[in-house]
């Protein structure tokens, strides 16, 4: 096995990614100092496995990603692969080349691979178990290690030797088993106290079989009670029926004495029927002849209305027509009188017109003597006639001359005022193109100005394009931090199915329970550990407070328990561990309790089915959970118990725990509801 290649990317001093090859067989690195060979050592331990910051020369352990300068960005994440090869195959896989990867996040959160696997630490110590290399072995040595071998602090020679010969490994193993015979031991004691109880359970079920045989035998003496009831009233109703027989037949003799009066009185009804049925006919006979009459009275009334109706209208005509005569004879006499008036005026036009035709008699014999003397006046003024004509004709030439002149004074008027307005044209165009240069400047002008906008709009657009790329690179790196963390959660499906599908973490008898299929009954079985789901940042503590019990079995009655134990000792496969709901008190209630305002009841955060409720408040009553170490309180009543949130500390009523927690705490609790939300 031999290392080939390390990739460091955003570890320290690696700001971009950095590949080493090292493919010959012996390979230096060096540099002047402050280069970074320490932090090539320290990505080797750090990928690892390595959880001290002080080995990784770091306060804490976000600080070893890279921070940035002033002309780099600093990075979002830390990661870290060496490849080994595997040709020999030292290591336990079928691989020929074995990547280990690590990733740390800004948030703290961190995740390991093997073969681009998500996987856990325990999964890479136990791969490079036998192989000498892990974060703290011999095989990396630092310059603070020289030193202490030489010092021999904390037996470090005696760590060295025992990583050279090989038993570090069997130790670790050691202490695992140790730990298993401890949790075994423990598992045996509460067996102990379970048996106690079921023998408790046993007596108060022995005194209820008594009550049960008892209440057999009552309901049995019961039946045969009742049998013997049923046959004393067998022959009372045997007798009660004879009787009734007897009546029957004595009513059915009445019944039909009655029949044969009811036969006779139906007779003569039926003859009153009929002599009633002729008396109806008389009856509608004559009552038709009396509908006939009143009809033939109420028509004769109809008439004599009618011809009463008609009388008055005839009174009525007669009074208007009465006054239309009267009328008639008023507007007779107007228009005779106004006949008498127009005679007279006819009358005294006549005599007009008889005096105007002899007026008319009279002008026209004026007008005759007067046409003669005309005749006699023309022919002695023929001769002036003819002189005046030809005045007239010299006074025609003159005004003639006098037209040409005039017209000629006209036309050069006209002439004149043509170049007037031609000279005002002029102006006008002259006007016009001063506005239309005066226009020209202006539009030179807004077209400078749409120039200068043209010219930021293209600056703009151009900023506008760089933020769009910038934008781009940064939706491509999110695209690309969204497919990392696509890989990781499908990963961590795949890790997480394999470890529900193996049950591992857990006892053999668990998986042998798990995985038989002939355990089964009213309600199928869960382990503690899967009916249970709480956020993440309380997944921590509730694990490290429930750990003892994630192992047990939660099974409806202790019949199934029983018969879980028989196949776990009919196949030697250990023990388990189970939880009774029916054993359970369903109307427990929790304790009030004083507690401080910044904690939190456990089993108001924890997530559960309904029917699991006793339970819950069995194990989690009085349990609160606080965000640190600085709220726990000074005083704790004696059922209190108070955890913080990252599970570092437990504390209770004269007792303490705290220390480290470890990279897969808080992974064991919730895998199946996990899975599924994955």
């Amino acid at each position: 096995m031999r290392l080939k290649t390390i990739e460091v990317k955003g570890f320290k001093s690696f700001a971009e990614k950095t590949i080493i090859n090292f493919s010959e067989p012996v390979i230096g690195v060096v540099g002047s100092n402050g280069c970074g060979k320490s932090n090539i050592v320290d990505a080797v331990r750090w990928v690892l496995g390595e959880q001290k910051t002080s080995a990784l020369r770091s306060d804490s352990m976000t600080n070893v990603i890279f921070n940035g300068t002033k002309t780099k960005p600093a990075a979002g994440l830390a990661e870290v692969t060496l490849v080994f090869e595997n040709h020999k195959g030292i290591l336990p896989t079928e691989y020929q080349e074995v990547a280990i990867r690590r990733v740390l996040y800004k948030d703290g959160a961190g995740e390991y691979y093997l073969n681009q696997v998500r996987c856990r630490l325990k999964d890479i110590h136990t791969l490079l178990q036998n192989t000498g290399i892990s974060s703290d072995s011999y095989a990396i040595i630092a310059l603070s290690m020289v030193d202490d071998l030489l010092q021999d602090k904390e037996n470090a020679r005696l760590a060295l030797f025992e990583q050279a010969a090989g038993i570090a490994g069997y130790k670790g193993k050691k202490k695992e088993t140790l730990s298993k015979l401890k949790n075994v031991d423990e598992d045996l004691a509460r067996i102990e106290d379970l048996r106690a109880e079921i023998e408790k359970n046993l007596q108060s079920l022995e005194k209820q079989a008594a009550r049960t045989r008892k209440y057999l035998d009552l309901k049995h003496e019961y039946k045969e009670l009742a049998l013997e009831l049923v046959r004393f009233q067998a022959e009372d109703y045997k007798t009660q029926y004879r009787k009734s027989e007897t009546q029957i037949k004595e009513q059915e003799t009445r019944n039909a004495d009655t029949l044969t009066l009811i036969e006779a009185t139906e007779k003569k009804l039926r003859e009153a029927r009929s002599l009633s049925a002729e008396g109806e006919q008389r009856y509608q006979h004559l009552q038709n002849q009396l509908n006939q009459t009143t009809g033939k009275l109420k028509a004769k009334e109809n008439e004599q209305k009618m011809l009463s109706q008609k009388t008055w209208f005839l009174q009525d005509g007669q009074q208007k027509l009465q006054l239309q005569i009267e009328e008639a004879d008023t507007r007779s006499s107007q228009y005779r009188a106004r006949i008498e008036q127009l005679q007279q005026q006819i009358q005294g036009e006549q005599e007009i017109l008889v005096a105007q035709k002899a007026h008319f008699q009279t002008l026209q014999t004026q007008y005759t003597a007067q046409n003669e003397l005309l005749k006699s006046v023309k022919e002695a003024s023929g001769e002036q006639d003819r002189k005046l004509q030809e005045q007239q004709r010299i006074s025609f030439e003159l005004e003639k001359q006098i037209a040409i002149s005039k017209s000629k004074i006209e036309q050069a008027e006209q002439q004149i005022k043509r170049l007037q307005q031609q000279n005002e044209e002029h102006e006008g165009q002259q006007r016009s193109l001063q506005t239309q240069l005066q226009q020209a400047d202006f539009q030179i002008q807004e077209s400078q100005k749409r120039l200068q906008e043209e010219k930021e709009m293209e600056a703009d657009t151009l900023a506008q394009i760089n933020d769009n790329q910038t934008l781009i690179e940064s939706e491509r790196e999110q695209l690309s931090q969204y497919n990392r963390q696509y890989d990781a959660a499908q990963n961590e499906y795949k890790l997480l199915r394999s470890l529900v599908e193996s049950l591992e973490g857990y006892s053999e008898s668990v998986k042998f329970l798990g995985k038989n299929a002939s355990w089964s009954g009213e309600q199928a079985p869960v382990l503690f550990s899967d009916l249970i789901y709480c956020p993440a940042e309380y997944r921590t503590a509730v694990e490290n407070y429930l750990e003892p019990y994630l192992s047990y079995y939660v099974v409806p009655n202790t019949r199934e328990a029983l018969q879980a134990i028989r196949l776990l000792d009919e196949h030697q496969k250990g023990k388990a561990n189970f939880f009774v709901i029916s054993e359970i008190p369903a109307d427990s209630e929790l304790n009030a309790a004083a507690t401080p305002t910044q904690a939190r009841a456990a089993i108001e955060i924890v997530q559960f089915d309904a029917q699991y409720a006793g339970l819950m408040r069995q194990l989690l009553q009085n349990v609160y959970i606080v965000p640190t170490s600085a709220e726990l309180p000074t005083s704790i009543g004696k059922e209190q118990v108070f955890i913080t949130q990252d599970g570092k500390f437990a504390q209770k009523a004269f007792f303490m725990r705290g220390g480290s927690t470890l990279a897969f705490e808080g992974k064991k609790i919730g895998r199946k509801k996990n899975l599924e939300l994955l």
